[in-house]
């Protein structure tokens, strides 16, 4: 049983790209603190592009661990600390196997196709009862609006096995998960 932050891996999705707003690459810096800050391992995709790198970054500026999950084909990141791990598996798949296998929770961050493809695995096998870890969607500034209005729809519609709600928890702001985190799993 977890009885700290310490012992966390928090797995995080975002993108590979930074975004048309600096303000994704503060959200992810300020992420990077807080995961610092409480002893959380960082587990992420394993680049130094984008919300990722600057999140993985972030964490390592901070003193915090990181463990990057890499496909084969993609080159591999060039952080010189420590506190840096980087497992190389053979290809996607492998990678999300991993992040599930290892992490305790899970928060999505804003991101694109690689980031949503994340985040369907996850709360599908959240759905099938592969897992019961705790999903965070961070909705900073509504960017998942449109996600989670086709995502409503769907549940309307008869296709959600179980309440979306029961998925994921949505949080606006970085500051919130972990409160979640501390519900879902410490306090558990």
């Amino acid at each position: 049983m977890i009885k700290n932050f310490k012992d966390i891996n928090l797995c995080v999705f975002c993108g590979s790209k930074k975004g048309i707003s600096s303000d994704y690459e503060k959200m992810s810096i300020e992420l990077g603190k807080i995961i610092a800050k409480n002893n959380i391992k960082l587990i992420y995709g394993g680049g130094e592009e984008g919300l990722m790198g600057v999140l993985a970054n972030s964490v390592l500026y901070n003193g915090g661990t990181v463990e990057g999950i890499l496909p084969s084909f993609f080159p591999k990141p060039s952080f010189q600390s420590q506190l840096f791990k980087l497992t190389v598996v053979k290809n996607m798949s492998e990678r999300k196997d991993k992040f599930i296998g290892i992490s305790d929770a899970f928060c999505i961050l804003p991101g694109g196709i690689g980031t949503l493809d994340e985040f369907f695995e996850i709360i599908t096998q959240k759905q099938l009862k592969i897992h019961n870890k705790p999903i965070i969607l961070v909705n900073w500034k509504g960017y998942w609006n449109k996600l989670m209005d086709s995502m409503i729809f769907l549940e309307k519609s008869g296709f959600f096995h179980i309440p979306i709600r029961n998925l994921f928890t949505t949080v606006e702001m970085t500051y919130e998960i972990l409160p979640v985190v501390s519900k879902e799993i410490i306090y558990k």
